[in-house]
């Protein structure tokens, strides 16, 4: 079985020197820095996610993962998980970060309603394995995967969850996904992914073009006010 990795917050000090804290301790001494709606009580995981989305920089070696406040330079030696966006060098505005906050929300909206949408032209339901694991924030070697599921033939499906859009790296970060699926899990079944997000840059959209089995999903937030049928004014 697999060493769990050690989780490390990495504070640049004065003359470019980087100390390495426990995760949950740092975080429990500095708890301004908690991501909103969290606290230590939260798993490493769940934490990580929430890190990631308030704009920390995650690094990943064979046995560590450390994690960068925004203001903090990476360590040299560790190897760099992709972004979640392109790195454009731009601020996110009122709208991206109201996407951050409904990730959780359109993934826990997918995983709770699978059978009753087509995804790949299929009705699916979450993978769950011997163990009693379930496929949300599904854990592997290459890290969790959002969403795992099957359909009735018992063929894996990948899902990917983008924030806003998606970037054509995450093509990437998909095919690892799916090659450890089809390595650990598939037997021989067929393996497919399917990344969804708000919408889609051109480069992914030509990257997927050359992927067979993958698929593109884009999604869309309704919302809207009616009438309550209660004028001002009227007799209670």
């Amino acid at each position: 079985m697999e060493a769990p990795k050690r989780y490390l917050v990495d504070i640049e000090e004065a003359g470019g020197k980087v100390s390495n804290h426990a995760m949950k301790q740092w975080l429990r001494e500095h708890p301004a820095f908690l991501p909103k709606g969290m606290t230590t009580d939260n798993t490493s995981r769940e934490l990580k996610r929430g890190l990631r989305n308030a704009g920390w920089r995650i690094e990943e070696t064979e046995s560590e993962i450390h994690f960068f406040p925004p203001s903090t330079a990476p360590l040299s030696n560790a190897v760099a998980i992709e972004d979640e966006s392109e790195d454009d060098g731009s601020a996110l505005d009122t709208e991206e970060v109201l996407e951050f906050s409904l990730e959780k929300h359109l993934q826990q909206f997918i995983a709770g309603n699978l059978p009753s949408l087509l995804i790949a032209g299929k009705r699916l339901r979450l993978y769950r394995d011997s163990e009693n694991r379930d496929g949300v924030e599904y854990q592997t070697a290459t890290g969790p995967l959002d969403i795992l599921a099957v359909d009735d033939a018992g063929n894996f499906y990948v899902l990917e969850l983008k924030l806003s859009h998606g970037p054509d790296k995450a093509m990437g970060q998909l095919m690892r996904y799916m090659g450890w699926v089809r390595q650990h899990l598939a037997n021989g079944r067929e393996v497919h992914g399917v990344i969804v997000a708000k919408n889609m840059s051109e480069r992914l959209r030509y990257a997927a073009l050359a992927v067979p089995g993958v698929t593109l999903l884009e999604y869309e937030v309704n919302f809207k006010l009616k009438d309550a049928g209660f004028n001002v004014g009227e007799a209670v």
